[in-house]
Formats: structure tokens, C-alpha cells, sequence
């Protein structure tokens, strides 16, 4: 195997890593409350040993224990953001705003300095358990200060996918 194939061999594996690493630390799922009906809805709830899917419970009276944060609500990814057409829309000099909105969610950041590249990491990531598991990831490289799509330092890649 020579130098050039076992380097790209290398980044297809490092790139493999962070996209399994970034959808495993993804909380993508996202509980609702319909005002007009209480109904809360919860994707997935493990109670004791069982896990219950799509559970919609009715709140006709409740009190609030903890309210959290005030951070505004990002938009979850779901399944109808990852498709090939957006992955191919993505191209060299975007920045992260055209990105998101050309995926339409919001994403995650990967810090890749950290792990020797100069480059900065975005991805964005979709789980789903029911009716069976799914998993579909996007990572795209950015410049080191993150201003627009560029190839992955040593490479001539800018955007991977898997999963759809």
C-alpha cells in the first residue's frame, strides 16, 4: 500500500470515528407540549426495565419542578433532512449559516484541533428507535475559524455522509 492510499485509508477511518462518536452523543429526539390540547408527547421513555415509544401523555393539571434554561429551542434534525440532494448542494466557501440552511436543522460542532487537524468540524445527526434503529450523519469541514467549507486538511474532502 503505498504513503497516499494508506493516508487516505487513515482519514476515511479518523472521519468514520467522529461520525460515530458525534450520533452517539446526539440528543436528537425532543418532547412537545400542545398547549391547546395538554398533551405532552415523548418519543421514547424508559420506565423500570421497558422502553415505551411515542407516549403522548394528557396534563389536565401538573406543576412545574424545574423550568431549566432560557435558551431558545434549537430545531431538531430529522429524517427528511438528510438526503443526497443536500449533501451535494453543500459546496467549498459556504458559510455555516448557508449550511444550515441548505440541511434545514441545526447542528453540532466538532472541535478538530484538538485532534490534529486545523480544520473546525460541524455535523448534524438524526437517530431514530421505532420502528427500528436508524442512525444518518453529515459531517462538513470548515476553515480553522469556522467561516466557510474547506477540504479537511491533507485531503481534498469537504463533506461526508452516512446512514440514507
Amino acid at each position: 500500500m503505498s504513503v497516499s492510499s494508506m493516508k487516505g485509508f487513515f482519514v476515511k477511518k479518523f472521519l468514520l470515528a467522529i461520525a460515530i462518536l458525534t450520533n452517539l452523543s446526539c440528543a436528537c429526539a425532543q418532547d412537545t407540549f400542545n398547549t391547546s390540547t395538554n398533551v405532552l408527547s415523548i418519543p421514547a421513555v424508559t420506565i423500570g426495565q421497558t422502553l415505551y415509544s411515542n407516549v403522548q401523555l394528557r396534563l389536565d393539571s401538573f406543576a412545574v419542578v424545574d423550568a431549566g434554561s432560557s435558551n431558545p429551542v434549537p430545531k431538531p434534525c430529522t429524517a427528511s433532512n438528510f438526503t443526497a440532494a443536500k449533501v451535494n448542494a453543500i459546496d467549498i466557501g459556504m458559510t455555516l449559516t448557508q449550511v444550515k440552511e441548505i440541511i434545514g436543522c441545526d447542528n453540532y460542532e466538532v472541535y478538530a484541533s484538538q485532534l490534529g487537524y486545523s480544520n473546525q468540524i460541524y455535523s448534524w445527526s438524526y437517530r431514530s428507535y421505532v420502528p427500528q434503529y436508524t442512525s444518518s450523519v453529515i459531517l462538513v469541514f470548515f476553515d480553522a475559524e469556522g467561516q466557510g467549507v474547506t477540504p479537511l486538511q491533507g485531503t481534498t474532502v469537504i463533506k461526508m455522509s452516512s446512514g440514507f
